[in-house]
């Protein structure tokens, strides 16, 4: 197109030009040649004797793309029916080629809802039903003949592919980052009238820097650029993921428009993230854990009897101090590093043990039947902590920074962390009921403790995605905005801005975590037992000294814990007397209090 005299590409293009047909031309001819469409035609040229089935291939041969998309998320999209595939849209008509190219062999009978730039290609005309771009929700009514089209298309059966931004991903100043701008809502009300399922997809990659300066000075340079910007992405390597078809069932519960776009835009960006090599680097590097040779028996542990809070022929459920040379201390160190480093988490240490072990309380529970440790937890009488090392005996204090006032509001309280079942009790929720009962028990005889807290982890196996989200989710849904003012991690995590929480259930969330992740996994099973209490969080902090997890801080006012889980780990009489100490009505028992009278 040296002299721009092509009518495949020049044509179309002065036809969107909104000028009078004299001076398209003469504006279209310089514009033209600053959009590059002279390169632009012979890169098309090229591509119509390249090697290929079809067009969309000949594209990507010509460019010597490569799409990477592994089979097990080509099998998820159906060989027949009704079907919507939602894409991010990095690239511009490229990304349309790319799906199209693929789609032409699983799905022959799929239309993109593409916009008017793809129209400058004859050749895309069969696979496109053309939209003008707009980000404004009034473009549903500018485009209702072809969104009419497109839903007409999905009913009989066939499937479309929506790029719900409708234009481009650049660079947000408000986000700093290159993504998709807001979706669509009139996209939501198009899915919604075209019942079928939906299958997320996600273009790994994004347009040069040239092309994200251009788009801050003004939009229509960066629209501009796109010409040059197709044809500059040669020798690429491209993923391509599709996520786990949404069925219309789960999108008909979802009465808004703008909820379903939102929903559909956060399972689609959680597909960008891939499983690292992260804890398999860790783990090359950590000391593997010592074996204690000494076999230990509970009756060498020379238990005081207030030291003994739960006993029956199999279990003991104890307390005591701590002592690095204590051989129990060792054992419960080395367990601690076992179960943590199984879940992605862990000191890296030979034993985890540290200087906080030595005051802190262990509670621990003891297999009398097999003779083995079950579980432990290190609980810290914040009070008396506070009295004798002042706040930085806490361990809190090393991964948050902590206002004065914050213990002066849950006085008084006792920090709860490092928490682990063994890995050979972990098949049932026995284990950590009996520490909740050894904790609850622990507290009828301290009945003075009303609040329990500390940092409960989010292991970092977990995809970018999915603490993102459960972070959301906790923030929405469980969140103490006016303790969250007394505290500020020392290593901040900010959640994306791009998860979209929609439920207020946390079985909701589990299931968009096991879509994440590609496995029946929820969340954290602690997150889930705090919660049940009336846990609330207030700050989360990324803990590079605990293989990077991320930890939530997290506060429990058991005068606000549900009364039945109370009486579960309290006893009837137990929880009785503890809302007597506190002025409260136990509005389940019977007991009479006239000791306490």
């Amino acid at each position: 197109m040296g002299n721009l005299s092509s009518p495949e590409i020049l044509q179309p293009f002065y036809n969107s030009l909104r000028l009078p047909d004299k001076l398209k031309p003469i504006v279209g001819f310089p514009l033209a040649k600053v959009m590059a469409l002279d390169i632009f035609e012979q890169w098309y040229k090229k591509s119509l004797s390249a090697p290929g089935e079809s067009f969309p291939e000949k594209v990507l041969n010509t460019l010597n793309i490569t799409l990477i998309v592994i089979k097990s998320d080509i099998d998820k999209i159906p060989l027949t029916g009704p079907c919507v595939i939602v894409a991010n849209h990095p690239f511009g008509g490229l990304d349309g080629i790319i799906l199209a190219a693929l789609l032409i062999k699983i799905r022959p009978d799929f239309r993109l809802l593409a916009n008017n730039f793809i129209s400058l290609i004859p050749e895309m005309k069969e696979y496109c039903i053309y939209v003008k771009p707009s980000q404004k929700q009034k473009s549903f009514n500018a485009n209702y003949s072809p969104v009419k089209e497109a839903i007409h298309h999905v009913r009989q059966g066939g499937l479309l592919v929506l790029f719900p931004a409708g234009v481009v991903s650049h660079y947000q100043l408000s986000k700093c980052k290159v993504t998709d701008p807001e979706w669509q809502i009139t996209m939501g009300r198009l899915i919604k009238k075209s019942k079928a399922p939906v299958i997320p997809a996600f273009i790994s990659g994004e347009n040069t820097i040239l092309f994200q300066l251009l788009g801050l000075i003004h939009p229509a340079l960066r629209t501009m650029r796109l010409p040059s910007e197709m044809i500059n992405k040669r020798d690429l390597n491209i993923k391509l993921r599709f996520g786990t078809p949404v069925k219309y069932s789960t999108i008909d519960k979802i009465d808004k428009a703008e909820s379903l776009i939102k929903f559909l835009h956060t399972k689609t960006y959680a597909l960008q993230n891939e499983k690292t090599l992260r804890s398999a680097n860790i783990s090359a590097s950590l000391r593997p854990p010592v074996k204690l040779t000494q076999s230990l028996h509970y009756r060498a542990f020379n238990l005081h009897s207030d030291q003994i809070l739960l006993e029956d022929n199999d279990t003991l459920v104890f307390y005591r101090n701590g002592d690095k040379q204590d051989d129990l201390m060792k054992l419960i160190g080395l367990e601690r590093e076992r179960a943590f480093r199984l879940v992605g988490e862990g000191s890296g240490k030979e034993i985890d043990i540290d200087e906080f072990d030595e005051y802190y309380l262990q509670l621990i529970a003891w297999s009398k039947k097999d003779n083995r440790l079950i579980g432990a937890y290190r609980m810290g009488v914040t009070d008396k902590i506070i009295e004798m090392k002042g706040k930085k005996g806490l361990y809190i204090n090393t991964l948050f920074n902590i206002h004065p006032c914050f213990f002066a509001e849950i006085y008084p309280a006792i920090e709860l962390g490092r928490s682990f079942i063994c890995p050979e009790y972990q098949r049932s929720y026995q284990p950590l009921m009996l520490l909740w009962k050894g904790i609850g028990l622990f507290i009828t005889r301290n009945r003075q403790y009303r609040y329990l807290y500390g940092a409960v982890s989010i292991s970092n196996d977990y995809l970018q995605s999915s603490q993102n989200l459960m972070v959301k989710f906790i923030k929405v849904n469980h969140w103490n905005i006016d303790l969250a003012t007394m505290v500020s991690p020392k290593n901040p995590f900010i959640p994306s801005k791009d998860m979209h929480i929609l439920s207020s259930r946390i079985d909701e969330l589990d299931h968009q975590i096991s879509e994440i992740e590609g496995k029946p996994i929820g969340t954290p099973i602690l997150i889930r037992q705090y919660l049940k209490l009336g846990g609330e969080f207030i700050a989360f902090n990324r803990d590079k000294d605990f293989s990077n997890a991320l930890d939530g801080l997290i506060v429990i006012d058991l005068l606000n814990t549900p009364e039945r889980l109370l009486q579960k780990y309290m006893g009837n009489a137990g929880l009785a007397e503890y809302y007597h100490y506190h002025q409260k009505i136990y509005t389940k028992s019977n007991i009479t209090l006239k000791c306490f009278n």
